[in-house]
Order: C-alpha cells, then structure tokens, then sequence
C-alpha cells in the first residue's frame, strides 16, 4: 500500500509540474496546493481527456 501510495504521489506531482507548464497555455491556470494529495484524484481524470 504505500509503494503504490507513493507511485501515486510521484506521478502526481510530476503531472502537477507538467501541467503548471503548459498551464501559460490553459484557460484555467492550475493554483498552487499545499496538499498534492488532496488536488489529485481530482485533477487526474480532467488531464487524462485532454491527454
């Protein structure tokens, strides 16, 4: 469980830095959170259409 809890946390934190990149281009710039945690399973499945 926390390998994969960790898994999870690389990959989102990884999305997070792509996605703050190419945020200049988006409409809807993504803000900064302090829980990656928290902004995750919420933003994962949005970026994974538009992917």
């Amino acid at each position: 469980m926390k390998q994969t809890s960790r898994a999870l946390c690389a990959v989102g934190l990884g999305l997070l830095t792509l996605l703050s990149s190419c945020g200049k281009r988006n409409d809807q710039p993504i803000p900064p959170a302090p829980n990656p945690g928290e902004v995750t399973p919420l933003k994962l499945p949005e970026h994974l259409i538009f992917l």
